[in-house]
């Protein structure tokens, strides 16, 4: 009794066309979305400080958040929390904003204002729309 394992007929060519058929889809849009996936995003969100973690950074405050602020991530955070955005634009106001500066404190009174802008406009939903 002889058994016949011979793979050719119908089932082959119906593989064959379909991996054909699926090459060019593969090719076209590629597998980027796969890679571009992060599991761990959410985990990955940046630490938003309070008003007292910026005063206890004394002057560096205002260039952790000027670092802060180059990140997408962290003024989009920031937008998503209206309570600490005021906390932070009411820490500047109060600390650098306040009253005249004088030739020492210029540069702060500055960097600060920049840093105001920047968070105000960022974080505001109006802001969001596009300008046309």
């Amino acid at each position: 009794m002889q058994q016949n394992f011979s793979v050719t007929g119908g089932k082959v060519k119906k593989r064959t066309v379909f991996l054909l058929a699926l090459l060019p889809l593969l090719l076209a849009f590629g597998c980027e979305g796969l890679f571009q996936f992060n599991l761990f995003d959410s985990l990955d969100q940046p630490d938003i400080p309070t008003a007292a973690d910026l005063a206890a950074m004394g002057n560096e405050a205002l260039t952790y958040l000027n670092d802060a602020l180059q990140s997408d991530d962290f003024m989009e955070t920031l937008a998503e929390d209206e309570e600490a955005t005021q906390e932070i634009l009411n820490f500047l106001s109060e600390t650098y904003l306040t009253g005249d500066p004088d030739e020492e404190t210029l540069g702060s009174y500055q960097e600060a204002a920049v840093l105001y802008a920047k968070i105000e406009f960022g974080t505001s939903r109006q802001a969001r729309w596009p300008i046309i």
